[in-house]
């Protein structure tokens, strides 16, 4: 998505700007819903209204998403930012 920089371009930025009126913003919701959830955040796109979804999720074995198709998927669960951060999960989620 990034291309190695930390920064996502083109189409994919162009659509996150439209959607959710900026990077910024975009970071700060998907931050949001990270913060909330103890699973994952997945960006996806909706194959039936062609429109960006961060959706959170505490279990991968419940509430699947049909129809849309994953972009980028976080991990929040502790496994994931305890052996480098310890219990501070907002420096996690902003790593990304």
């Amino acid at each position: 998505m990034t291309g190695g920089s930390n920064r996502p371009y083109g189409p994919i930025l162009d659509a996150i700007k439209k959607q959710f009126s900026s990077y910024d913003d975009f970071i700060s919701y998907l931050t949001n819903v990270g913060l909330s959830m103890r699973g994952w955040v997945t960006l996806s796109i909706d194959s039936i209204d062609n429109k960006l979804h961060i959706i959170g999720s505490d279990l991968h074995d419940t509430g699947a998403v049909w129809l849309s198709y994953p972009i980028l998927t976080m991990d929040v669960y502790e496994h994931a930012y305890f052996m480098d951060f310890g219990t501070d999960r907002i420096l996690h989620l902003l790593k990304i």
